[in-house]
């Protein structure tokens, strides 16, 4: 009641290294008179352990869309998980949701193991999830070319009955080469003889992605007539139609070709006996023909590569 104290004799502390949550004493303090008193438990939280992330959301499987990588975040008894804020990573994006659990959308054509990002808990640990999801994604579509087929050896185009033959290929994408390969459509065509044929196929990548592709292609055969009437001759393969007049001076009157045709010369024999030979060509640039004259009126056609 007069003031007087014996005073204290050491101050208390304990420490705690560990992972802990509770309520806990530092001890019990005294005095120099041998007087104590218990101190008030003071709430401890220790959380040096990371959070663990189980992946989900990969295949082995090709998709043709944008896949999703998931990491599920957990923490045991520790602080718990956190929701972080979403990260933007040129086209790649995480978001995280109240649990804390992170999902990263791949947009683009990938093939790579994946990891959906970082979890974070409430201390302040974070853990990165495995990089053990397989994504594999193709969203090109593939082409196709002709790859073979044999040359007509006139104008441009084919030989009928050799085939042609249109090769599927998949497109690699443009930032990492990515494809996932052909699946089905490479095709060998027979169209026969004719201009502008259309031959085409529908080209399937593995992904599921595919593309109709066509090509307007000419194509030639060889026919051959050792002798031929006029008439044969006006209606042969290379189109060119003939009329013949008498020598005059080793020169030729004037043809009555029709309309659409062009008039030519072609002389036979020598001195008085030269006569000539006046014809109608209509012929395209597609159209190539030799041709060799016999006695008589008769055009014989000795070979022939039309279309």
């Amino acid at each position: 009641s007069n003031g007087v104290r014996s005073g204290c004799k050491k101050n208390v502390s304990i420490t705690y290294k560990n992972d802990t949550n509770g309520s806990y004493s530092p001890g019990t303090v005294y005095d120099n008179a041998g007087n104590s008193k218990e101190c008030a438990a003071q709430k401890v939280k220790i959380d040096k352990t990371p959070p663990t992330c189980t992946t989900s959301g990969g295949s082995d499987n090709w998709k043709r869309s944008a896949v999703v990588v998931k990491g599920k975040c957990s923490d045991g008894n520790g602080s718990g998980c956190k929701k972080a804020d979403k990260i933007v990573f040129g086209v790649f994006v995480a978001e995280y949701d109240n649990s804390g659990n992170v999902e990263l959308t791949i947009p683009i054509d990938w093939n790579y193991n994946s990891s959906p990002g970082t979890v974070y808990d409430k201390a302040g640990n974070s853990k990165e999830c495995k990089k053990d999801q397989k994504v594999k994604i193709d969203t090109t579509k593939p082409t196709g070319s002709i790859v073979t087929g044999t040359n007509c050896p006139v104008g441009t185009g084919y030989t009928n009955g050799t085939g042609i033959k249109i090769k599927c290929s998949d497109v690699p994408y443009a930032v990492n080469n990515v494809k996932s390969g052909i699946a089905s459509g490479t095709n060998t065509f027979t169209p026969g003889t004719g201009l502008n044929k259309s031959i085409g196929t529908t080209c399937k990548d593995k992904a599921g992605n595919e593309q109709y592709v066509s090509f307007s292609v000419n194509v030639c055969e060889y026919s051959s007539n050792s002798s031929c009437g006029e008439e044969t001759c006006q209606n042969s393969c290379c189109g060119v139609y003939y009329t013949y007049t008498s020598a005059e001076s080793c020169g030729c009157g004037s043809a009555s070709c029709p309309s659409g045709t062009t008039a030519g010369v072609q002389y036979r024999g020598s001195g008085d006996s030269k006569d000539c030979k006046v014809f109608c060509r209509k012929c395209t640039t597609a159209h190539r023909h030799t041709r060799t004259c016999t006695s008589g009126s008769c055009c014989g056609y000795k070979t022939c590569w039309h279309y």
